[in-house]
């Protein structure tokens, strides 16, 4: 074992012998080279290409690649055309001949210089010949028509001699003798120079028509993508300060419209996200600087003073109190928060059937029940749901949300009622001087519910006196707080609560105050039928 151990390189032997190696000058082996760094790979350089740039190029590229096929079949149709026009001349000129042959006269003129005409006899002589003398010799050929190097179109034969390109025709006629064979012919230098400018006019027109296609593809993409250098410009603006302008969106509801409004919407909830999380650390720091810093001193006093038990024990419940504070406010911060952040998602994302509304709600009803207070408090509820309701019918709202808004209303006039007992105060319990209610009866708070086809209201009705005259404006915002309360645990965040709740369930929340009598809170949800 020991033998495998050192061969395989672990024992002391090996590893030494490895040393060796690498520290031995010119010893053979990749050991004895020098260790290279590292190559790293170069980082490619992105190009950039915009999108008019490339859409404009894609554009021409579509252009050339229609464009130059079809100059090349027009190109085509206009040699057809030339050659046509060659095959009527030569016609034109050999038909003369056919004439006189067909007609018995053999003693035929010699044509002008212009005209390359041949005529042979039947016995295949040649009884005129104005041809040029490369095509001469093969005169033969372009009567029997046996030639290799010779093209038709349409009747007329194409002949290169000598770097030079011929068109012949051969026309037969029934004369003297037999069939007489009259061959005229013409070089394409006629041809070339009526194609010449129609080639040069072709090109023009598909230079001018690709130029005008990728001029046209620039100038349109442009246009179009303006709205996006529109959006990037603003988004600059956007991600370097702190502005409340949005994406500019398009009057024409195309693409880019759509997606200015998305970004828009996903702006407004991050701002909406970005808002509330600052509203959190200004109200947190605004309102726990106070709890904080006194409950930090009744402690410090507690610990150092030298008071009796009685007084230290005022001072630990003073601090007690102002713990609890702290841990409502906390809660109650975390819990508007967590309200409004879920706000933002879209309606519908929860619901709660009439059924589970109705349940949750008396279900509040029996817990206010069992809630401390040192003013006997009667929670009575009335509900009462049309017959034209569907079970199966839905609030935008899930059920817990709505134990929560009667959690909080019920606890709201709760306070209340003990504020106008002149229990909060430290005075002894007992109505005040005008209550309508008798001494030793309990109070009455009314929670009711009433569901139709197209909405619940849900009410909850004290008899509390009603709001100040100071806070009736101001009852919904957060930390709202009469004088007498400010000394308790509340944190003047309940009807805020219950405000992001029925706003969240696209709902509408109303306070009517009846001074010296009672404040009515309603809240009116809209109800969905079953589909």
């Amino acid at each position: 074992m020991s033998e495998s151990r050192d061969g395989n390189g672990s024992g002391g032997s090996g590893a030494g012998g490895v040393d060796a190696a690498l520290a031995a000058p010119g010893a053979p082996g990749p050991a004895s080279a020098p260790l290279a760094p590292p190559r790293l790979k170069p980082r490619r350089r992105r190009r950039r290409v915009t999108i008019r740039a490339r859409i404009a190029l894609g554009s021409l590229l579509i252009a050339v690649l229609i464009a130059v096929p079809a100059a090349l079949l027009i190109d085509a149709q206009l040699q057809h055309i030339v050659r046509l026009g060659t095959a009527d001349g030569l016609a034109g000129d050999a038909g003369e001949y056919v004439d006189d042959i067909e007609s018995g006269d053999t003693a035929l003129e010699k044509p002008p210089v212009w005209q390359w005409v041949a005529v042979v006899r039947p016995d295949g002589s040649t009884a005129i010949s104005s041809l040029p003398k490369p095509l001469r010799p093969l005169l033969p050929d372009l009567v029997h028509d046996d030639a290799d190097d010779v093209t038709r179109d349409g009747g007329v034969r194409e002949t290169r001699v000598d770097d030079t390109s011929y068109v012949t025709l051969a026309l037969t006629a029934d004369g003297t003798g037999g069939t007489w064979t009259i061959v005229a012919a013409d070089d394409t230098s006629s041809e070339d120079a009526e194609l010449g400018p129609m080639r040069l006019l072709l090109l023009a027109i598909v230079i001018v028509l690709v130029a005008g296609v990728g001029a046209t593809g620039w100038l349109l993409t442009r246009f179009s993508l303006r709205p996006v250098q529109d959006l990037q410009q603003t988004a600059e603006r956007l991600s370097v300060g702190r502005s409340g302008e949005l994406l500019p969106v398009g009057a024409v509801d195309d693409e880019i419209s759509r997606l200015a409004r998305t970004l828009n919407r996903l702006i407004e909830r991050m701002r909406a996200a970005t808002n509330r999380e600052r509203q959190l650390v200004s109200d947190a720091s605004h309102e726990l600087r106070t709890p904080v810093a006194v409950l930090r001193t009744r402690l410090e006093l507690a610990a150092t003073a030298d008071v009796d038990a009685a007084t230290l024990r005022r001072d630990l419940e003073a601090a007690q109190r102002d713990a609890e504070r702290l841990s409502t406010l906390v809660t109650s911060l975390l819990e508007l928060s967590t309200i409004e952040a879920r706000g933002d998602q879209p309606r519908g994302a929860v619901h709660a059937t009439i059924g589970d509304l109705h349940d949750e709600v008396a279900a509040a009803v029996d817990r206010a029940a069992f809630r401390a207070s040192t003013v006997e408090v009667d929670v009575a509820l009335d509900s009462a749901v049309e017959p034209a309701v569907s079970p199966r019918a839905t609030v935008a709202l899930a059920a817990e949300d709505a134990g929560r808004i009667v959690d909080n209303l019920v606890g709201n006039a709760v306070r209340a009622l003990e504020e106008r007992a002149g229990v909060s105060g430290g005075a002894p319990g007992g109505a005040p001087a005008g209550d309508p209610s008798s001494p030793g009866e309990p109070q009455r708070i009314l929670v009711a519910l009433a569901v139709g086809p197209e909405r619940a209201e849900l009410r909850v009705v004290d008899q509390a006196g009603g709001l100040p005259p100071e806070l009736e404006r101001s009852a919904l915002q957060r930390f709202t707080r009469g004088p007498k309360a400010r000394s308790g645990t509340g944190a003047g965040l309940g009807l805020p609560i219950v405000a992001a709740l029925v706003s969240a369930a696209s709902g509408e929340l109303r306070l009517d105050s009846r001074r010296g009598e009672g404040l009515t809170v309603v809240v009116t949800l809209p109800v969905t039928a079953p589909e």
